[in-house]
């Protein structure tokens, strides 16, 4: 149950965000296609010209798409600091490069047939 509920949480908060970051990177991109076509007044651009102002906005709506993504990030890994208390005193004693120790008798009576 706790790997099904893992996998729909990951599903779920990647269309999530994707759509959170598509909406704002596309949102930047119209605002300031927008700005830059009221800056032209309404003048008649070149082709050169209109290539230009169309990259600088997909540009600058990326640009800000990928901040966002950035401030996700870094609060992801606050949420991950702060949710993992794990202590020294919690540690102590335990040699991880240690081998399992196993129990033979318990190993014995969980495999034996009836």
């Amino acid at each position: 149950m706790a790997s099904s509920l893992l996998n729909t949480g990951q599903q779920v908060g990647g269309s999530i965000g994707l759509a959170i970051l598509g909406t704002v990177a596309w949102s930047a991109v119209a605002s300031n296609t927008k700005s830059a076509i009221a800056a032209t007044h309404g003048a008649h651009l070149s082709a050169t010209a209109q290539t230009t102002l169309a990259n600088h906005a997909l540009a600058y709506g990326f640009g800000r798409g990928y901040l966002v993504s950035a401030g996700i990030s870094i609060l992801a890994v606050v949420i991950a600091l702060v949710m993992i208390r794990i202590k020294r005193a919690d540690l102590a004693g335990i040699d991880p490069m240690a081998a399992p120790v196993l129990d033979a008798e318990a190993d014995a009576e969980a495999y034996s047939i009836p």
